[in-house]
């Protein structure tokens, strides 16, 4: 019996090394990147947050590439309007990419991450919003 409940707490012990060494600044397969794109953005909107860390990654990564598709360090007022194109929860879409490591922040200021630089091939740019959805700011 003590046996099977040290394999049990193995497989675990197994399962939260692997979720500690995903990198969510990776980059993963373009395939695999789109159809995790495809299964939660929709018109344009995040429909909802991954659970798993490596389709977490590819959600924040695409809008990373979106929100701070430069170098440049905005106010945090302007990436909150940023932000709310994709999902009302502007806080939490803000604390998901902190914590990931793409997004660096001093005070209120917010600059992409110098570990990760702007792509340009994004891998499905046609679930991005477009100018039209843009709130005026």
């Amino acid at each position: 019996m003590d046996a099977n409940r040290d394999d049990r707490r193995s497989a675990l012990e197994r399962q939260h090394e692997l979720e500690r060494g995903i990198d969510l600044a990776a980059d993963d397969e373009p395939v695999f990147e789109a159809k995790v794109l495809r299964s939660f953005v929709s018109g344009g909107r995040l429909v909802r947050m991954p659970a798993r860390l490596r389709k977490k990654g590819v959600v924040l990564r695409h809008i990373l590439d979106d929100v701070l598709p430069d170098d440049l360090a905005i106010e945090e007022p302007e990436l909150n309007a940023r932000l709310a194109r994709w999902n009302p929860d502007v806080a939490a879409l803000r604390r998901y990419l902190v914590d990931a490591g793409l997004v660096d922040r001093a005070g209120m200021t917010y600059r992409r991450s110098a570990a990760r630089p702007p792509r340009s091939d994004r891998p499905d740019a046609s679930d991005r919003p477009d100018a039209s959805d843009r709130p005026d700011v």
